[in-house]
């Protein structure tokens, strides 16, 4: 199977999946600012130019070798958020959300609290290639 085809149909179930789901506990700046971050996953999946280890060693990365960075990377720099992304890549490219401690007290945490995605949504999105193994 196309890995290209497979990443973009998997990312664009996410997006629809996301955009049903609309947590009452949001503010209206939150649900605005998710719906600009899910239109951006959109884009991305459109795109059709996807992270992955330029070894293939391990998935996820956060940004390959030609500078392209993994769904969750290109919803921080579309938001604004560019250096952080960047930051990530340069200390810990291999991050992997889920293994976060204290998501909720950390950078990606409160930058996902923003805009509306909690820690289990922030984690299919970065998921979408199963890491070697798997």
């Amino acid at each position: 199977m196309d890995t290209t085809v497979s990443k973009k149909s998997y990312l664009t179930k996410v997006v629809q999946l996301m955009s049903h789901y609309q947590s009452s506990s949001l503010s209206s700046e939150q649900r605005l600012n998710r719906s600009l971050a899910l239109g951006y996953l959109q884009e991305y999946a459109n795109a059709g130019v996807y992270a992955s280890d330029d070894n293939q060693e391990r998935t996820p990365i956060f940004k390959n070798g030609k500078g392209v960075y993994c769904a969750l990377g290109y919803l921080l720099v579309k938001t604004g958020y560019k250096e952080f992304a960047d930051e990530i890549a340069n200390s810990n490219n291999y991050i992997d959300i889920e293994e976060i401690e204290n998501f909720n007290s950390s950078d990606i945490g409160k930058w996902s609290f923003q805009y509306g995605i909690d820690r289990s949504e922030a984690v299919i999105i970065q998921r979408y290639s199963p890491r070697r193994g798997e």
